[in-house]
This record gives structure tokens, C-alpha cells and sequence, in this order.
């Protein structure tokens, strides 16, 4: 997992191209194949965001599988809302 930032509200990780961001497409997951399964074993399932539910744990917004770039995981539900509400006014 290539962590370009990290504090106790978020964690912004470099997504490379190929990797699924959550479960789903045909993906099982539990294999620690998608951004989601890195992050839970990263910063343990407690330390993220419940509010996309068990197959999204703490992710803010996604990319597609074909493309690399930055992803923004909340570790709080308080810090989830706040930066959904900015990237919903595109203010991020």
C-alpha cells in the first residue's frame, strides 16, 4: 500500500492501475485484492469510515480499475460526511 498522507482523520493512497477499489465486478474479495482489503489490513477494520458499509470501509470517493491516482479513505464516519460534502460541492 503506497501511503502518500496520513493523519488520524484520513489516509490518501496511491491506487495503481488495475487494482479494484472495493469488492464487486465478479471480484470475491477477502483476498486482499482490492483497495478496501489493503486498507482494512493497513489501518484495521475499527480505524475506517462504516458509512459505505463492509464492502467500501472508509472510502471517500473511487477510480476506475484502469486508472492509477490518488484515493482519499476516511478513518471516521464525522470525517467521511465532511469530505463527501466537499467533493459533492466540488469544492476538493
Amino acid at each position: 500500500l503506497d501511503v502518500v498522507y496520513e493523519d488520524e482523520h484520513l489516509v490518501a493512497v496511491n491506487k495503481p492501475t488495475g487494482m479494484l477499489v472495493h469488492p464487486g465486478d465478479g471480484s470475491s474479495g477477502g483476498d486482499k485484492s482490492t483497495l478496501v482489503d489493503a486498507l482494512m489490513w493497513y489501518c484495521g477494520d475499527e480505524h475506517l469510515s462504516k458509512i459505505n458499509g463492509m464492502h467500501a470501509r472508509g472510502i471517500v470517493h473511487r477510480l476506475d480499475r484502469a486508472t492509477s491516482g490518488v484515493i482519499v479513505a476516511a478513518k471516521d464516519d464525522i470525517t467521511h460526511a465532511l469530505l463527501t460534502m466537499t467533493w459533492h460541492e466540488r469544492l476538493v
